[in-house]
């Protein structure tokens, strides 16, 4: 039978489900998230397509609430493993992990930018701190990588974008804005975007990690097109930046080639003989 804390899992993220389906609804503050992003607009901000990569990080972290209900006794051993500061098991710190993401919901709608950006925060150290535990070089073949550590690695590659997002928003609130009434600055966001580009391409090359890659490229590809294709609605035209664009879109490819070529390697290694002729 599965442990307390396991159903507890299961508890937090349903929970999340809830608070995602009222915010929708805008039964927090009047608004969702789409409405307060186009009245916000930021230099580091995705186009509106970009923001169903949900989709896919509520699936994969579904399956892992399902999966940690019955793990193998290698996934158990991960899901044991307690983190250096807090003591706090896999588990434990997952049910933060969701409870956090249904708790920013109603604060970021209500446009508490400050207290969204403080509890963002910690929701990213909390997800580093289980992707340190629970990652494509600690799980054990390829369906425990995909039961186990896919939701993780895409929910906090997204979680990175979004963090910075919202400093960008809270930017704003202190007059970090241009002519255009944009957050931010082409400069930043060009860092902001090498930057993603950058923990992308490391973490699919040094980490195995296509997740985290995916989520970082389809990211980088959502400030291309905010970039480079007019939507008054979402952004104003005229502060459009063909360089942050450009950055985005370069960045994007140079996380796809890694990807590829990380793909690539793992196949060659498989096929080479183990010993020698």
């Amino acid at each position: 039978m599965a442990p307390g804390e396991a159903w507890a899992v299961v508890a937090a993220f349903a929970l999340m489900a809830l608070s995602n389906g009222l915010a929708m609804r805008k039964a927090f503050g009047g608004k969702d998230n789409k409405q307060i992003s186009d009245e916000n607009p930021t230099y580091v901000t995705p186009d509106g397509a970009t923001f169903s990569i949900w989709g896919f990080i509520y699936l994969f972290e579904m399956l892992l609430v399902m999966a940690q209900l019955y793990p193998s006794e290698s996934a158990n051993g991960l899901l044991a493993s307690r983190c250096p500061l807090t003591g706090l098991k896999v588990r434990e710190r997952l049910v933060l992990v969701f409870c956090l993401n249904g708790v920013w919901l109603p604060v970021f709608n209500n446009e508490r930018f400050w207290a969204a950006l403080a509890i963002m925060a910690t929701y990213l150290a909390v997800l580093l701190s289980v992707y340190s535990d629970v990652n494509a070089g600690t799980t054990e073949g390829a369906l425990e990588t995909v039961a186990f550590a896919t939701g993780i690695a895409m929910n906090t590659s997204w979680i990175v974008v979004a963090l910075l997002v919202t400093v960008f928003f809270c930017g704003a609130l202190v007059g970090w804005k241009d002519q255009h009434g944009v957050a931010g600055s082409v400069l930043a966001a060009i860092g902001a975007a090498a930057t993603v580009a950058a923990i992308g391409w490391d973490r699919v090359m040094r980490g195995g990690d296509f997740a985290w890659a995916f989520a970082a490229a389809w990211a980088l590809r959502g400030i291309f097109r905010m970039q480079t294709i007019p939507d008054k609605a979402r952004f104003p035209i005229s502060a459009m930046s063909k360089n942050l664009g450009h950055t985005a879109r370069v960045g994007s490819w140079v996380v796809v080639a890694g990807m590829a070529a990380k793909a690539l390697s793992c196949i060659v290694q498989d096929r080479s003989p183990v010993g020698g002729a």
